[in-house]
């Protein structure tokens, strides 16, 4: 298998979302801040989604080029790209929490849950990183 375009734009989104978020923890240092910059907010919120939905995206190709089983939710993406030993154990439990706060994101969800989104600011979105570097290294070892 060769590493495909589809793939390779996916990981480039992800990769701008995670330049975005990093830039943007410089320029956020609280809830209340957040919640008074409508800009920032939406910006935070937008690149949230992208790195999240990349993430998930990224792993249904991937489960679908190895020809896994096909998971029935987002969630299980995550699940299974850990039991296969794509992910490590620690970065498949946080994507699989990520998966779900990004209904949050979809569904407007955010507005009630601005500590979460800070949290997703200035914790949690490192696991994205950490899952982008476990899928590249997965791709150079299989040639996907």
């Amino acid at each position: 298998m060769k590493f495909n375009d589809a793939l390779q734009r996916l990981l480039q989104e992800m990769e701008l979302a995670l330049e975005d978020l990093k830039r943007l923890r410089g320029d956020i240092t609280s809830v209340s801040e957040l919640e008074k910059d409508s800009i920032r907010l939406r910006a935070l919120r937008d690149a949230a989604f992208v790195a999240i939905q990349s993430a998930i995206d990224v792993g249904a190709r991937i489960i679908s080029q190895m020809g896994w089983p096909k998971p029935e939710v987002y969630r299980q993406i995550f699940y299974i790209l850990r039991e296969k030993g794509v992910i490590p154990s620690d970065v498949g439990e946080k994507m699989m929490d990520l998966a779900a706060f990004r209904n949050v994101l979809v569904h407007l969800y955010w507005r009630l849950q601005m500590e979460r989104l800070f949290r997703f600011l200035k914790e949690d979105y490192r696991y994205i990183s950490e899952f982008r570097r476990a899928i590249l290294e997965f791709i150079q070892r299989h040639e996907i």
